[in-house]
C-alpha cells in the first residue's frame, strides 16, 4: 500500500512542480510514517484494542536494564551506518563521483539473493528470544543448523549471479556503465560473509548479549577508512578495493561471532561473551 500511494504522489509532484529534492524527501520519509501512523490507530482502536499500548500498564522498573539495551542496539546501528556510509564517500574522494555508480549498481545486483535470503533469516530474530527464554536449546540448534544450508544455497545463488553479471549489466544498462568483474566478485563475498553473519548475530541479538558486538562495531569502523584508501589507492584497485576493506572488517564478525553462539548456547561464555 504504501509503495503504490509514494507512486501516485511522485506522478503528482512531477506533474506540478519542479524538481526537487526537499519534496521527494518528504514523500520518501513521510509517506510510510504517516500510513503506519493511521494504521496504528485504526487497529488499535478497533480490532487491537485489548492489547493496544497504554502508558498505565508501563512498568518503569525495567526502565534502566530496557533502555541500556536500546542504547546499544541504536549505537550498532549508528556503526552500522558509518561503515556502509562511508565508502561513497571514500569513493569520490580518492576517485571520481561517476565511481560511485557503477559500486552502487554492482552492490545492488549482488545483494538481491541476499534480500530474498534476509526475508526469511530476519522473524528469527524473536523467535531466538522466545526459544532461550523458554531455554528450548534443541530448537535453536536445529534452526541454526538449517539456516547454515540455506546459507549454502545463498552462496550458489549469489555465484549464478556473478556468472551472469555481465549480461545482465548489458541489458540493464545499455553499456553506459562499466563494471568490472573483480567489483562484482567482491561485492557477491560481501553478501556471503552478511549472510552468513546473521545467522548468529540475530541470536545474538535475540538473546541481548550485544556487549562484544558493540566493541567489535567499534574496532571495523576504526579500521575500515585506512583499510580502504590503502587498497582503493595504494594497491591501485580502485573502488573494488573500498569493497575488499568492508570485507576484510566484516570478516571479523564471521570469526567471532559463531564462537560466542557456540559458547552462549553450551552455557560456557564467561565475561564478554556473555554480557
Amino acid at each position: 500500500m504504501s509503495g503504490v500511494i509514494y507512486l501516485v504522489l511522485l506522478l503528482i509532484l512531477k506533474a506540478v512542480t519542479k524538481g526537487s529534492l526537499i519534496h521527494l524527501t518528504i514523500i520518501c520519509n513521510g509517506t510510510t510514517a504517516i500510513i503506519f501512523f493511521i494504521a496504528s490507530l485504526y487497529f488499535y482502536k478497533n480490532r487491537y484494542k485489548e492489547i493496544a499500548p497504554s502508558f498505565k500498564s508501563i512498568d518503569f522498573t525495567h526502565f534502566r536494564s530496557l533502555a541500556s539495551l536500546g542504547f546499544k542496539f541504536f549505537f550498532l546501528k549508528i556503526t552500522g551506518i558509518i561503515m556502509f556510509s562511508t565508502d561513497n564517500m571514500i569513493i569520490t574522494q580518492l576517485f571520481t563521483p561517476a565511481d560511485v555508480a557503477p559500486y552502487n549498481i554492482s552492490f545492488k545486483y549482488m545483494s538481491t539473493p541476499l534480500m530474498l535470503y534476509t526475508l526469511v533469516t530476519w522473524p528469527l530474530w524473536t523467535a531466538f528470544t522466545e526459544a532461550y527464554t523458554v531455554k528450548d536449546i534443541a530448537w535453536i540448534k536445529m534452526v541454526v543448523n538449517k539456516l547454515i544450508y540455506l546459507w549454502l544455497g545463498l552462496v550458489a545463488a549469489i555465484f549464478v549471479c556473478f556468472l551472469l553479471s555481465d549480461m545482465v549489466y548489458l541489458l540493464w544498462l545499455k553499456g553506459t556503465v562499466q563494471i568490472s568483474l573483480i567489483l562484482s566478485a567482491f561485492m557477491g563475498i560481501n553478501a556471503a560473509i552478511v549472510g552468513w553473519n546473521q545467522i548468529y548475530v540475530n541470536f545474538i541479538n535475540g538473546v541481548g548479549k550485544i556487549k562484544l558486538q558493540l566493541y567489535m562495531g567499534i574496532i571495523t569502523i576504526i579500521l575500515n577508512i585506512p583499510l580502504s584508501i590503502y587498497f582503493a589507492r595504494d594497491l591501485k584497485l580502485g573502488p573494488a578495493g573500498v569493497m575488499l576493506a568492508t570485507n576484510v572488517c566484516l570478516f571479523i564478525g564471521a570469526i567471532w561471532a559463531p564462537i560466542q553462539y557456540y559458547k552462549i548456547i553450551n552455557n560456557t561464555a564467561k565475561g564478554v561473551w556473555d554480557q
